[in-house]
């Protein structure tokens, strides 16, 4: 993460923080055809919507996730292959990260459309 990310200490400081107090990680990976630029397309979509279909379910189990792609998600950096023991017909989809929220957020007051909508 350091070398990664050398102007933006705070990022790693809060980066290994989350990784060090979320109970599951989970590293999403879709199969890489050779040669078949479409199958490997319909993978990496259907692990996509496996990762969304947990991100719907969570909080109905009391859980919280978050699903990361750049930063502590490292999906670009060919270390994180390495570490997982990926073979080389895998791409990382996502970083999930699953856990009980800490506290329920407050409630958001929001500002009804019709303040900020002007029409022409």
């Amino acid at each position: 993460m350091d070398e990664r990310f050398p102007t933006k200490p705070h990022l790693v400081k809060e980066s290994l923080l989350v990784l060090e107090n979320t109970p599951l990680v989970i590293i999403v990976t879709a199969d890489v055809i050779p040669g078949d630029v479409a199958s490997s397309e319909d993978n990496e979509y259907a692990a996509a919507c496996a990762i969304h279909a947990m991100w719907l379910r969570a909080p109905e189990l009391g859980l919280g996730l978050v699903w990361r792609t750049r930063g502590i998600g490292l999906v670009r950096d060919e270390r994180l292959h390495q570490f997982i023991g990926s073979p080389e017909n895998k791409k990382i989809i996502g970083t999930v990260f699953v856990g009980y929220p800490a506290a329920e957020s407050p409630t958001t007051v929001r500002t009804p459309h019709e303040q900020k909508t002007t029409y022409l």
